[in-house]
């Protein structure tokens, strides 16, 4: 991407970078491709917010649960990163996705008692 202007552009390859791999034992990973492009562009406006709104799931059946836990452990790996950029937000995003969680959980619990 080089120096044409990354505040511009990096935030729309966010968008069709991969995010995770799955490990042996089924936990995600950061990609490859995801971690050198942060590592070198995690510093821009708005890549770090495009990352975030690629965590969000688009559709499910039941219970958000299962698909935003494994996100806090994959953020977490980066709560040491070398850009101070990237450990804020990866502070930001674990309160919200935990917070997103309770909710579920929540709700969850409120949709089992409304149809027990």
């Amino acid at each position: 991407m080089g120096g044409k202007d990354p505040a511009r552009r990096a935030p729309i390859v966010v968008d069709w970078l991969p995010i995770a791999t799955r490990a042996e034992d089924g936990s995600l990973c950061w990609h490859p491709a995801l971690q050198d492009f942060i590592a070198e562009f995690g510093n821009q406006p708005g890549v770090l917010s495009a990352l975030s709104v690629r965590f969000l799931p688009h559709f499910s059946w039941g219970s958000l649960v299962p698909q935003l836990e494994p996100l806090v452990k994959l953020l977490n790996s980066w709560s040491a990163h070398s850009r101070a950029e990237v450990r804020q937000w990866v502070s930001d995003e674990v309160n919200r996705i935990r917070a997103e969680v309770r909710d579920e959980r929540r709700r969850d619990d409120e949709a089992l008692i409304r149809f027990s």
